[in-house]
């Protein structure tokens, strides 16, 4: 009778909605923790769980400390929503709180609607910024709202400056009295005194405020080498473990030998007997971790297996590999189940906003209160406390909000990985990814003035120099460039899909004939010496 009034139904999948895996009743979000603490008030919504099942004759029974466990739950989800300190360069809007703009031509409030009201060219809007960042202004009574982006496109936005700019504040000014526990454990501990820049210490105190951890991104030279060793350090575990690429091995025993760090701390995992002899520090390499222990005995177990939830704190070196979750480096990170995870890269995201999400999914957590956005779960909303029946999946969510697409095959929007795609490099809702992100990924830039202290690299000088073309190479250049417009127009003439592999092979042979001829291709003479 309990059961029935909690879980109310059975729900299915229907044609253009597919249900989140395992999602079977209506009322199955009301035993997912998660549900909870998305609320604006959990303890008054878990109440009501409570309440329900009082309501058919049950007796709630909670566990001894359920409800002192339930509200550190909630502490923990708290601060790792908060966004982490965020410093950007701005050049127009987004410097000021008020500000006013001339608009550059004559266009649509709301481009959407057919009957919107319109603004013309040259008049003067007065816009007020949000505590979400986007900019609001007002139009015959009725409130819009712009992101920045959005702003400088349409309007030349005046009383603006340029310059670094604060976005978020970040967890050490949010949460003072634990930044300043911490800092203090850096200091007995000694770290401050080789992790010596002031933006190093900073950092390394506020992604440990992460409870789950975070993504640091920074670029080279900023020292994320000595961060790893001291988040692991820092944190305390008992075991902690650095994954880097096999070659950068011995650079990062290298760089440990310059540090007052014992070598009874540090241990290379290179074989099945090292798994029985961890240390405080141990570092391993991709390939290896992926790696069989024993071949004979299994394919199998491998050694992430046979680390499964004896690291207390996981540091990715490189970690844009994670940007494919179903890669086997990926599966060895997330087989691992290490209680702290910290991504470190230079390259967040490489190729396509999709790139971010199994960072984030990975580091700051996999459909949960301060990272809704499942890739094995679904896309956590508050209504689920009331039933599930339109859950979504959360690789369908990110899709739809941040993934611009012209077409794409079913094997695609399965994963976001693998099948036939035309994907658009655009981001689908700027504002809310960068909200998404805020509190995930902590940014580090060169050209920081936090950073640019310590840091001084010169811009680069261009020059620029004309070489006269060579008429033998001009002739190969221009027989190969015609070979190709005339290929072209009769693939078109015959009214045929052209391979998008054969374009890609004809125009890199146009590219070689004008930039590199000696390399040779076929139907092309040979030129150099």
């Amino acid at each position: 009778m309990v059961l029935n009034a909690v879980l109310v139904k059975r729900i299915y999948s229907r044609d253009g909605h597919r249900l989140p895996r395992g999602f079977r009743y209506s009322g199955q979000g009301m035993l997912d923790m998660e549900t909870y603490l998305v609320q604006d008030d959990p303890v008054r919504a878990f109440d009501q769980l409570l309440d329900r099942i009082r309501s058919v004759g049950g007796e709630p029974q909670l566990a001894p400390g359920f409800m002192e466990h339930f509200r550190r739950r909630m502490r923990r989800g708290q601060r790792q929503s908060v966004p982490l300190r965020h410093v950007a360069w701005t050049t127009g809007a987004g410097s000021q709180d008020h500000v006013s703009g001339v608009a550059k031509e004559t266009h649509k409030v709301d481009a959407t609607r057919w009957a919107s009201p319109l603004i013309k060219a040259g008049a003067e809007v007065q816009f007020d910024r949000e505590a979400d960042g986007r900019y609001r202004y007002a139009v015959h009574g009725v409130s819009y709202h712009l992101s920045v982006d959005e702003l400088n496109a349409r309007f030349v936005v005046e009383n603006v400056s340029e310059g670094w700019e604060v976005v978020h504040e970040g967890l050490c000014v949010r949460f003072p009295d634990q930044a300043a526990a911490l800092r203090a454990r850096v200091e007995a501990l000694g770290v401050d005194q080789w992790l010596d820049w002031e933006f190093q210490v900073d950092d390394l105190v506020e992604t440990l405020l992460k409870p789950t951890g975070c993504v640091v991104a920074r670029e080279q030279g900023c020292g994320k080498s000595r961060l790893a060793l001291a988040l692991i350090l820092v944190s305390g575990v008992k075991h902690g473990l650095i994954v880097v690429e096999s070659r950068l091995i011995e650079e990062m025993l290298k760089e440990i030998a310059q540090l007052p760090i014992a070598a009874d701390q540090v241990k290379v995992i290179e074989s099945a007997a090292d798994l029985c002899d961890l240390r405080r520090i141990n570092l391993i390499s991709y390939e290896r971790l992926r790696m069989p222990v024993d071949k004979a005995a299994s394919h199998r177990v491998t050694y992430a297996h046979r680390l499964l939830r004896r690291i207390g704190l996981l540091v990715a070196d490189e970690g844009e590999r994670l940007a494919n979750p179903t890669s086997d480096q990926s599966r060895a990170l997330w087989q691992l189940s290490a209680r702290r995870r910290f991504v470190l890269t230079g390259s967040p995201i490489p190729n396509y906003p999709r790139d971010a999400f199994g960072l984030i999914a990975f580091a700051g957590g996999d459909g949960t209160a301060a990272q809704p956005y499942g890739y094995r779960v679904g896309y956590l909303e508050q209504n689920w406390i009331n039933s599930v029946e339109y859950a979504m999946r959360g690789v369908d969510r990110f899709r739809d909000d941040f993934v611009v697409l012209e077409w794409v095959t079913w094997e695609f929007a399965e994963s976001l990985q693998d099948g036939a795609k035309r994907e658009v490099p655009k981001i689908g809702n700027l504002h809310r990814y960068r909200a998404m992100l805020a509190p995930h990924i902590k940014r580090r830039l060169v050209a920081e003035p936090e950073v640019s202290r310590y840091i001084k690299i010169e811009p680069p000088e261009f020059e620029v120099e004309t070489v006269k073309w060579d008429r033998g190479h001009l002739a190969a250049y221009l027989r190969a460039a015609d070979e190709f417009a005339e290929w072209y127009r009769s693939s078109r003439d015959d009214k045929k899909a052209c391979n998008l592999v054969t374009i890609l092979a004809r125009i890199r042979a146009v590219h070689f004939a004008a930039n590199y001829p000696q390399f040779g291709m076929d139907g092309i003479e040979y030129i150099g010496g």
